[in-house]
């Protein structure tokens, strides 16, 4: 059995990108950049993480397979947005990712 296999969710990661603004300036909107398949599951509410980010806090981890994702984007699942908090690919075999995520809505 291998790990994708628990990859039953469909996750969408969004991408910070600049929009006019209408006044000649932009603004920060959010575009979704790819969509996985994935699994996200809650963290013990005592549990921190240092990651990506020094002494980041994070809420929930998603497992998916190697994808395009930074500490910059965002995640949505089952109703749910997520900062990303960091970006581990385990022992750098390139077989899945490991996600650290803050729970935003």
């Amino acid at each position: 059995m291998s790990v994708n296999d628990f990859f039953t969710s469909t996750i969408t990661v969004q991408r910070a990108v600049n929009v006019p603004d209408g006044l000649g300036g932009y603004t920060t909107g959010w575009t979704a950049h790819l969509v996985t398949p994935g699994l996200v599951r809650p963290l013990r509410g005592s549990e921190k993480l240092v990651g990506g980010k020094l002494a980041a806090r994070s809420t929930h981890r998603m497992y998916c397979p190697v994808i395009d994702i930074t500490a910059d984007d965002r995640v949505v699942f089952d109703g749910a947005t997520y900062g990303v908090t960091f970006v581990d690919n385990p022992m750098n075999m390139d077989m899945f990712l490991q996600v650290g995520l803050e729970r935003i809505t």
